[in-house]
Parts: C-alpha cells; sequence; structure tokens
C-alpha cells in the first residue's frame, strides 16, 4: 500500500496533467481512509487523551464530542496532504537512484510537515473537547481565540505537534517497509505466501499492526507533552517546559505510560484497519490494485 503506481521508468511530467490526477486521486484514497480509522477510533482516542492528563476523569459523554467536525475538517485534508507529498517525493526519490529505505525515509519527512500543520487547529479543538474546557467545537474555537488573543490560540502547540507528527511518521512507515520485507523473506510464519513472493492483505495488516504498536512507544513521551500544551491555560509554553513540568510534578515515568495502553491500541489497530481501507479506496478510485509490497517498483537496497 505504500508504494505508488507509476511505472519507475517513466519520468514524472507535471505538464501533461496526468500526474496531477494520480496525486489527488492518492491524496483522496489516503483521505477518505484516514477518515474511516479515525472515526472508528475517535473514542479510544479521546479516552487516550483524558489519561493523559493529570487528575481528569473520564468522562463516557466526551468520547465522541466534536467526532464529525474533527474528522472531517483535521484528519482528512491532513492525510490527504501527507499523501499527495509521500506518493510524488517517493517515485521522484526513486527515479534518482535512492534506496527503498531512503526513499521511504525522505518522503515521510517531508509529508509530514505540512500535514502536521493542517491539524493543528481540529487537535486544539478536540482536546478542549475531550477535557472538558468547552462543550461545543465552536465554543472550543473561541475559547482558543480568547485566551491566546488571536487565532494563533487555534495553533497552540504546533511545535509539539510537529515535534510529535514527524517522528512518528518516519518511524512508523520505515518500520513498515522494513517489516514487510523481512517478512517477504521468510520460510515461515507466511500468511497464503511463500518466500520471496510478495505480502498478501493480512501479512500487511500484521505488519501495520506490529509498526504501530512499536511507533505509539516511541513517540508517547511527545503525545503527552502535546495534549498537556493544548490543555494548559498558559501562553508561550514550550515542549523542554511542559515536558520538565509533567517529570517534577508526576515522575519520568508519567511521560513514558500516560495513556501508552489506548495509544498502542489506536495505533496498532488502526494502522491494520488504515490500510486495509486505503487499498479499498484506491481500487474504488480506479488506481491500480495496491502492490502487495512497498517495495514493488523500487530498486532494492
Amino acid at each position: 500500500n505504500l508504494d505508488c503506481e507509476l511505472p519507475l521508468h517513466m519520468p514524472i511530467d507535471l505538464e501533461s496533467g496526468k500526474e496531477f490526477l494520480w496525486v489527488a486521486r492518492e491524496a483522496t484514497a489516503g483521505a477518505v481512509a484516514g477518515f474511516a480509522t479515525d472515526s472508528i477510533f475517535f473514542g479510544l482516542d479521546s479516552y487516550k487523551t483524558m489519561n493523559q492528563v493529570e487528575a481528569k476523569q473520564v468522562k463516557v459523554s466526551r468520547l465522541f464530542r466534536g467526532l464529525l467536525p474533527v474528522t472531517l475538517m483535521g484528519t482528512a485534508p491532513s492525510v490527504g496532504c501527507f499523501f499527495a507529498i509521500y506518493e510524488l517525493t517517493k517515485q521522484i526519490a526513486a527515479e534518482q537512484g535512492l534506496s527503498v529505505s531512503s526513499s521511504v525515509f525522505v518522503a515521510s519527512l517531508l509529508g509530514a510537515f505540512p500535514a502536521s500543520l493542517v491539524a493543528v487547529p481540529s487537535d486544539v479543538v478536540k482536546k478542549r473537547l475531550n477535557l472538558g474546557l468547552a462543550q461545543t467545537p465552536i465554543e472550543a474555537v473561541t475559547q482558543a481565540i480568547s485566551i491566546h488573543r488571536g487565532l494563533g490560540g487555534l495553533m497552540v502547540g504546533w511545535q509539539a505537534n510537529m515535534g510529535k507528527d514527524i517522528p512518528f511518521a518516519v518511524f512508523k512507515l520505515t518500520l513498515f517497509e522494513a517489516f514487510v520485507r523481512q517478512l517477504e523473506s521468510m520460510d515461515s510464519w507466511r500468511i497464503g505466501s511463500s518466500r520471496g513472493e510478495p505480502a498478501g492483505p493480512y501479512e500487511r495488516t500484521a505488519c501495520g499492526l506490529l509498526s504501530g504498536a512499536a511507533t505509539a512507544v516511541i513517540t508517547n513521551p511527545l503525545d503527552v507533552v502535546n495534549t498537556r500544551m493544548k490543555a494548559s491555560s498558559q501562553t508561550g509554553v514550550v515542549m523542554a517546559e511542559m515536558a520538565a513540568t509533567v517529570v517534577r510534578r508526576e515522575g519520568l515515568s508519567a511521560l513514558f505510560f500516560a495513556g501508552l495502553g489506548p495509544r498502542m491500541a489506536i495505533i496498532g489497530l488502526g494502522s491494520g484497519v488504515f490500510w486495509g481501507a486505503h487499498g479499498h479506496c484506491r481500487r474504488a478510485l480506479g488506481l491500480d490494485d495496491p502492490p502487495a509490497s512497498p517495495t514493488s517498483g523500487f530498486r532494492k537496497d
């Protein structure tokens, strides 16, 4: 699913218009898959957010508050933006002779920057709704603007978002790629495939589960800091300062383990759901069937 479908020997020709349509379809597939996945796990993500903030009890009534506005205005455009840049960059990188690992690394790095910024306003709204700081999305928006005296209130914690999202994208996609390649080289543990054959859909799902769970553990401290910054009424707080505050008040373990269980479930299971939904979306949009392995079409290391 990570692979683009333009043959490696076909150079990118943006003047033809065909590649623009291809990128738009890839972006749409990512946006729809992201919307579906985040909608399914929205309640669990809200539960995680409540667990990450000190003395905040879980309130069932807040679990799905703001689901449609947040996913439609945040998740969908953010994931769509990521895949538009990711797929195009990966294709160009491969044409320049970069290895599989290097192509995935560069593409995920470049795609994560704008995608992270696009998601910040909806993330601010979601966390204020989850924590009971606002009752409606409109109230959450007005509160953020009022507290921070301007539209900049909707971008609170953007540094934390980027500090979390960029490593997250790089780790997750690089690990996914590595797991798939390792699985394809094995004689055993294959599901309906033999050694050297491309990974099948169930195998891709398993790789997504593993890579997602591992990434959740690695990046959890960044997510905890991000949540605390958006829940704070203080202005001008930076990531390092917030991290130090958490450690001072609750100990180092709070950074690594607050909300970790729900986050592993969300990202691990969500990765499996996402890649399945992504493949179906691509077929529905007239793109070629996704290859069983993200390495198809790339030069091997």
